[in-house]
């Protein structure tokens, strides 16, 4: 009889060893069982040999095994972001490829004033990109401008000083145009802007691949005459 409580609590201590190394259980707790365990096989007359794996010895090793972190079973490993790769100077010739650089900068990691996110408008999830918080989303986009319209200047916008009025009207003449773009390629919804079918930006994707997709990039739904002129008519027979 005394052996069998004896594998009985030999099991739940070599159980309780695994389940506590895959929870989140203070180790105080574990000490105190295995002592409860000891403490039992001591109150009957055991012989010494058998009491064995609940000596000093074995409680230390099994606390040190549950003081080293361990890998979740639930968890994938970690894995190492790989760096995109954005456009050279020179072959930024395109609007979109200067907001596609600032999208790329943000995923490596590097400074840019632009990011990708999921927004929630009626109730359906659109990919698209914003402004960061923090920055100021006028001067963040006419500077961006400026370096596109102007890349060999050989003092940049945002080196001047901003409390000139002929400073200000060249951030308010930037941000024009740069607003003008934006809105013929994205849809604007507040400070946010949202693709209107496929992404300008696909997270790990190749330079390759981005210049393949971008140079069919068609960007919003373009109205033509045509068809402004027959919702007119339509109005007119209506009315």
């Amino acid at each position: 009889e005394n052996s069998s409580i004896f594998e009985n609590d030999a099991e739940q201590l070599d159980g309780l060893r695994n389940t506590f190394l895959r929870s989140k259980l203070p180790l105080g707790s574990f000490s105190k069982t295995a002592t409860k365990c000891r403490k039992n096989l001591q109150d009957m007359d055991f012989d010494d040999s058998l009491a064995l794996p609940f000596d000093e010895a074995l409680e230390e090793e099994l606390l040190k095994l549950l003081s080293t972190p361990i890998q979740s079973c639930e968890a994938n490993p970690p894995v190492d972001t790989v760096q995109m790769q954005s456009f050279s100077q020179p072959q930024t010739t395109d609007w979109k490829r200067v907001i596609y650089n600032q999208l790329v900068n943000d995923y490596n990691g590097s400074p840019s004033c632009l990011q990708a996110d999921q927004f929630q408008v009626d109730g359906t999830l659109h990919q698209g990109f914003r402004v960061k918080p923090g920055f100021n989303r006028k001067q963040c986009l006419a500077e961006l401008f400026a370096t596109f319209t102007r890349p060999s200047e050989d003092c940049p916008l945002h080196q001047l000083n901003k409390s000139l009025v002929f400073v200000k009207d060249l951030y308010a003449h930037y941000y024009r145009l740069a607003d003008q773009m934006m809105s013929k390629w994205f849809i604007k919804s507040g400070q946010n802007y949202l693709y209107s079918a496929d992404p300008l930006f696909v997270p790990g994707e190749s330079l390759s691949d981005a210049v393949t997709r971008l140079q069919y990039f068609e960007g919003k739904p373009k109205r033509t005459y045509g068809a402004k002129k027959r919702r007119t008519q339509d109005a007119s027979e209506s009315s």
